[in-house]
């Protein structure tokens, strides 16, 4: 699995990377060896990620999260935090109808990754 990922730092600040290795890679930032960026701003603690079956995919998405606006990573990570606590309070009917009714909505359960029964 491969995934796009969000983290938020000591300072604030929002760092996006991909991985293969989702808490490998935090906990290398956390230890400092992460990368150049994180380093000084440790701790940092995950704030939003996707999946993805392809390397490629997850790329591609990293690239297109490190364009948008900081308000906008904001808007992400809070629609996954909404997802999250649909996810754990309806059934797999009950999302399927949210995900029809609000866009933004079914698009973070999405980027979850898997439903509510499986």
């Amino acid at each position: 699995m491969n995934y796009a990922y969000i983290l938020r730092c000591n300072d604030g600040t929002l760092y996006t990377g991909w991985t293969n290795d989702l808490n490998r890679r935090v906990h290398a930032h956390n230890s400092g060896t992460g990368c150049k960026y994180t380093r000084t701003r440790t701790p940092v603690e995950l704030a939003y990620y996707e999946k993805f079956e392809d390397k490629r995919d997850a790329r591609r998405r990293e690239y297109a999260i490190k364009k948008l606006p900081k308000r906008e990573k904001e808007r992400l990570i809070e629609s996954r935090k909404e997802a999250q606590a649909v996810y754990f309070e309806y059934g797999s009917t009950e999302i399927e109808y949210l995900k029809h009714k609000d866009k933004r909505l079914g698009e973070a359960i999405d980027a979850i990754g898997h439903g509510k029964d499986s």
